[in-house]
């Protein structure tokens, strides 16, 4: 607030010695051009999640993906699921473009594309892999400023070759790169780091002595493409590079990179060169890595502020990973070896920071870090600090592995058969609490634990049933009588290496139970047990037995023969009436119905094939309560326990759920097809209908949300909560840091408010920042400093004003977001001092802002009538000064005068309160000296300048001392910071 500005130009020189005398930090401010901000070392905690709302859902087993993928049961064409797979695989780099977080990862060869706002086991909405994008151990990504996407690849130590390529700006797929640099002229060597300038030079880092070469940044210009030579080299032994991590530029073409630390320089871990240096050049500035506790520092970020951001992956041992933010006012230019410690640095068990390999910084400051060895992506928000947990997690972490059955019991809970794949058997069941539609881990899970003896005997599981006591039935393949199979059964609630209270099994020397490689099950309303077989003497069966059946018993019924039109069996489901539905993948593509009670070689009482149907390698299904029909179609192949396709054909079509009605039969159409790129549908095998939570959670991270005016519920009548924006805010608060006046002390957040500023389809968020004290920041006799921001999101990012001020409330005056005009449009009404008393009282001015286009403009003389009733209201105060009124007394009038005047000048008196304002510089009261000059100020009239201009002719030293102050060079951005918004991005 101005009152701050005020107090430290009279009395600046003075100890700086309580609260109340925080404005003479200012005055240092003003007097050395330093910025005093002292960081908070504690950050808001997240949002705890909604308990989930249940609505019905579709559940398919995707064994490829390791998931259960998820969608709502009205689902039809290219939707994404609920749950899916980050595919993120051993990731090295991470870049933020418009809204999207880039990652590249080595073990697959790929970069997975996610939103911004993503959280949990989400299936990337772009991925771009395969042979033609030349991708090979893909280390960095960065972009140009048209969104060209540019990748690192440390190809060379796996037999192939180091370059770098680049994609044109939204690429996907399997897609050839525009331009490739590579080859013996372009001196790539392991290249770790990669950053574009704003010229499109594109900068690398190169960890050159993990083959044998050097250790450089090597730049080259703007379309350089094939065997390049760079146009600049940074490297030799003076600039200090030993396996750099990463590399950055900051606006002013200053090079910043990592650096392990040279033998006898080995405590130097961030070095930056100026723009021109080049060759062996040492460092025109550098950051101990002692001071900074980096011991092993890995990429680097820049955000526009050139705030540092730095990963130290360390020492898994010793638990030392971190990120460690610099913010750019504490780097002194030219001083090399400088001993910071960070402003922020976040590590800890919390933080699932695990190898931290890339770091990217979007537009308001959150911080995006790929973990190599957790195969995740966290995400904090600048001015995190200490052992906090991530706003965002983006990982598969659901202990699903190769799922091929899943099941829902009534009450929601899920429960997925992870079987075999590629001969690798989990032997496992996992079950997850109602609404599971994230990464999460579950609330039981039965099966061996590796440690004594396997009581579960769970061996190739492929389905999985629960009946409605809870009971739970398992499918096993590769077990039984000449491995022909089994059943086992569970107690309700069962977890851990439990033994089943029931199993279905031939034994050693015979089998009666007809088990032939089961890989279906239902259970009816009076809990008979139905068992598909893949195979049999024909082309499949059912075994059906009775309730509660345990040991070598034959089946009470079995349908089988080739009236059946059984062939390759491979799902299995009964609808409410006990109707048997049978998916037959084997040439057939068909889903054969039989009616409730069949037994023996039966015909199908309906039969679902031909080309209208969809059907295509048809695999799991299921009956919702309505009688519409599910099925899972694996037509891009099929994992099975052979590591091989089942697909002979030879047909690769996209996989699919196709949907029909009640009753089909024949060659009908489906009423929904669930498939496309965002589905992450993939080798689908089991498929159930349940309870799922429908609705997600809202963001972590207050970017995130949807800001649009079609949102507006979501914001203005209902504002995230405190916490969330307050995470926020600190964020947007140390990337703009410096730009318009310093931040003395830690800013809290007061108040925030969301509204149509613009009226550009975005909301505004108003926000009130100021100390930890009580008191109001307009209380006329405090001397809290505050702030006022305004975030826009729009159509291209962020954009945020700040100015010092309040929106609080105070005496008569109505603050905040009002309609003044009447006219649709809304104004911020900001208290603003112009002038104060030192220990006395503040002058409070309440400023009209409304946006014009370009920027947030002072449009207070265009709403007389509301300064008019302010002016009635403080001449009243001053009529009843003492005693009306328990805030205010004498010690308030000569400010509310001046208050008066001001609204007197803007209503048609130019000159009001020039007298008294002229008195008050040639008081005897050093205190009111430069409160007249100040009033001075604001009076726009030739006689109020020539008056100024003949102070600087005073012999007084009061007088001196308050017009040097104001010839400081950050005074007039400290006017300028209390009397408009400023844009800082």
């Amino acid at each position: 607030m101005v009152a701050a500005a005020i107090f430290i130009l009279s009395w600046g020189l003075r100890p700086f010695a309580s609260d109340a005398d925080a404005g003479s930090t200012l005055s240092y401010y003003l007097e050395t051009g330093n910025n005093p901000s002292s960081h908070p070392v504690t950050a808001a905690s997240a949002v705890a999640t909604p308990s989930p709302t249940l609505s019905p859902a579709i559940y398919a087993a995707l064994p490829g993906l390791n998931t259960v993928a998820v969608y709502p049961i009205a689902s039809n064409g290219n939707v994404p699921s609920l749950v899916g797979n980050a595919s993120i695989s051993n990731p090295g780099g991470i870049g933020y473009w418009n809204g999207r977080i880039y990652v590249t990862n080595e073990a697959t060869d790929s970069i997975t594309v996610y939103p911004a706002g993503a959280n949990g086991s989400v299936s990337p909405i772009v991925t771009i892999a395969g042979d033609k994008t030349r991708l090979g151990g893909p280390k960095a990504i960065a972009f140009d400023s048209a969104g060209n996407i540019y990748v690192a690849n440390a190809a060379q130590d796996s037999g192939g070759h180091d370059s770098v390529t680049k994609y044109a700006a939204g690429s996907s797929g399997d897609v050839a790169p525009v331009a490739e640099i590579t080859g013996a002229a372009t001196k790539l060597s392991s290249p770790s780091g990669l950053t574009v300038d704003s010229s499109g030079n594109i900068y690398v880092a190169n960890e050159g002595s993990n083959n044998g070469g050097l250790d450089s940044i090597t730049v080259y210009a703007a379309g350089s493409i094939g065997n390049a030579a760079p146009s600049k080299v940074i490297s030799g032994a003076a600039t200090l590079l030993d396996r750099p991590g990463g590399v950055a530029v900051d606006a002013k073409g200053n090079i910043y990179a990592t650096s392990f630390g040279a033998e006898g320089n080995s405590s130097v871990s961030i070095l930056v060169y100026s723009k021109d240096g080049g060759g062996n050049v040492a460092p025109s500035t550098s950051i101990d890595g002692d001071c900074a506790v980096l011991s092993c520092p890995g990429a680097i970020a820049l955000d526009a502020s050139a705030n540092i951001y730095v990963t130290n992956p360390g020492n898994i041992a010793s638990g030392d990973e971190s990120v460690a933010v610099f913010t750019h006012d504490t780097v002194v230019p030219g001083y090399t070896g400088q001993c910071l410690t960070p402003a922020y640095n976040i590590f800890g068990p919390k933080t699932g920071i695990e190898q931290p390999f890339g770091i990217a910084v979007d537009s308001t400051g959150g911080i995006y870090v790929a973990n190599q060895d957790a195969d995740s992506v966290v995400v904090f928000q600048t001015g995190d600090n200490g052992n906090v947990a991530p706003t965002a997690r983006i990982a598969t972490d659901n202990e699903i592995f190769a799922p091929a059955g899943v099941a829902v019991d009534p009450s929601g809970k899920i429960y997925v058969a992870n079987g075999n794949a590629d001969r690798h058997v989990s032997n496992s069941v996992t079950i997850y609490a109602p609404g599971s539609n994230a990464a999460t881990a579950p609330v039981a899970s039965i099966g061996w634990n590796y440690s004594g003896t396997d009581k579960a005997d769970i061996n190739g599981p492929f389905a999985v049933a629960v009946d409605k006591q809870g009971k739970i039935y398992v499918a096993n393949q590769t077990d039984g009588y000449n491995f022909d199979g089994s059943i086992t059964v569970y107690s309700a609630g069962s977890t851990g290496n439990v033994a089943p209270i029931a199993k279905i099994s031939g034994t050693k020397t015979e089998d009666k139970t007809g088990l032939k490689t089961p890989n279906g099950l239902a259970v009816d309303a009076a809990n008979k047990l139905y068992v598909l077989n893949e195979f049999g003497e024909q082309a499949g069966s059912i075994t059906i037995y009775s309730a509660g059946a345990s040991g070598n018993i034959p089946p009470e019924g079995t349908i089988a023969g080739g009236h059946t039109k059984l062939q390759s069996p491979a799902g299995m489901a009964l609808d409410a009436s006990g109707n048997i539905y049978v998916t037959n993948d084997g040439g057939a593509n068909s889903v054969t119905i039989y009616a409730a009670g069949s037994k023996g070689d039966v015909a199908p009482k309906a039969t679902i094939a031909g080309s209208k149907t969809g059907l295509a390698t048809p695999r799991g299904i299921a009956i919702d309560s309505k009688g519409n029909i599910y099925v899972a179609n694996a037509s891009d192949g099929v994992v099975t326990d052979e590591g091989a396709d089942d697909d002979d054909s030879g047909q690769k079509a996209p996989a699919t759920i196709t949907v029909y009605p009640p009753g089909s039969n024949g060659d009908v159409a489906p009423i929904a097809t669930i498939t496309g790129p965002l589905t992450s549908l993939q080798h689908p095998e089991g498929i159930a209908i349940g309870l799922a939570n429908l609705t997600q959670g809202p963001p972590q991270n207050l970017a995130a949300y949807d800001w649009s005016i079609a949102a507006s519920p979501n914001l203005a009548d209902k504002p995230p909560a405190k916490e969330l924006v307050e995470r926020f805010m600190l964020s947007v608060e140390t990337s703009v840091a410096g730009k318009a006046g310093p931040v003395v002390g830690a800013q809290k957040l007061r108040s925030y408010r969301f509204a149509n500023l613009r009226h550009n389809g975005f909301m505004s968020m108003v926000a009130e920042t100021g100390s930890d004290s009580a008191s109001s920041c307009s209380d006329p006799h405090g001397w809290t400093f505050c702030s006022v921001y305004i975030v826009d999101k729009t159509s291209t990012g962020f954009e945020v004003y700040k100015t010092l001020g309040s929106i609080d409330g105070s005496g008569n005056v109505p603050l905040g977001i009002q309609n003044l005009g009447h006219d649709g449009n809304l104004e911020l009404i900001v208290s603003q001092t112009f002038t104060s008393i030192p220990r006395q009282c503040r002058a409070i001015w309440p400023a009209i802002y409304a946006w014009r286009g370009s920027g947030y403009s002072n449009v207070s003389e265009d709403f007389k009538d509301f300064y008019r009733i302010q002016l009635d209201a403080t001449k009243g105060l001053i009529a009843n000064l003492p005693p009306t009124g328990p805030s205010y007394d004498q010690r308030d009038k000569e400010c509310l005068q001046a208050q008066m005047a001001r609204f007197e000048r803007v209503l048609g008196s130019p000159n009001a309160g020039i007298e008294a304002a002229i008195a008050a510089t040639n008081s005897k009261d050093p205190m009111k000296i430069p409160f007249g000059i100040w009033d001075l100020m604001g009076i726009h009239t030739p006689e109020a300048r020539q008056y100024l201009n003949s102070l600087h002719s005073s012999p007084d030293p009061n007088i001196k001392a308050v017009l040097r102050q104001l010839a400081y060079p950050g005074a007039q951005e400290m006017v300028k910071a209390a009397s408009e918004f400023v844009r800082l991005r």
